[in-house]
């Protein structure tokens, strides 16, 4: 009876520690930074949502870029890094206009502020200064780095509308 009990024992620890072992991406951290996260991100893609947008009057424009980053599995995430945004194209006098700007997702406190629960995706308001930053087809790029160095990108030409098309104010 003692032998039995000492094997069920033995056989119950075992099943126990077995059930630790995973073959899966644990979280790893180096200084509060997730460095190795099953669901990090693999692939950013600019949302169909990015647009060129000017305000009712027409003289003033900023772009609205939602970039979406991906998990392995293809489902959107959340991700850390810095993100940096190109504006670029041919300006209606022919020649080629770039605009960049940087948006720092490395915090909690501004990865929050720039992410947008309803579309799932990362929402940059950058202004445009002159009216020639404003290629007449343009062309996003973004490219994220991720604290391992990594670098993630995707381009896509966007569309250019009014405010006065769904009457929103173009300030917050």
């Amino acid at each position: 009876m003692p032998i039995r009990c000492l094997l069920t024992t033995l056989c119950l620890c075992s099943l126990v520690a077995g059930g630790c072992n995973s073959t899966s991406r644990g979280i790893r951290t180096e200084g509060g930074v997730i460095t190795d996260w099953t669901y990090a991100p693999e692939s950013i893609r600019i949302h169909p949502l990015s647009r060129v947008k000017f305000n009712e009057a027409g003289d003033q424009a900023r772009v609205e870029a939602r970039i979406e980053m991906r998990d392995r599995d293809g489902f959107s995430t959340r991700g850390l890094g810095d993100l940096t945004l190109f504006l670029s194209g041919s300006s209606d006098m022919g020649s080629h206009t770039q605009v960049e700007w940087q948006c720092d997702l490395s915090t909690v406190d501004m990865n929050g502020k720039q992410y947008d629960c309803v579309t799932r995706t990362y929402l940059a308001h950058l202004e445009l200064l002159q009216s020639n930053d404003i290629p007449l087809e343009p062309m996003l790029r973004a490219r994220l780095t991720m604290p391992d160095g990594s670098v993630l990108s995707d381009r896509k030409p966007i569309r250019i509308t009014t405010a006065g098309s769904k009457s929103e104010p173009l300030d917050d």
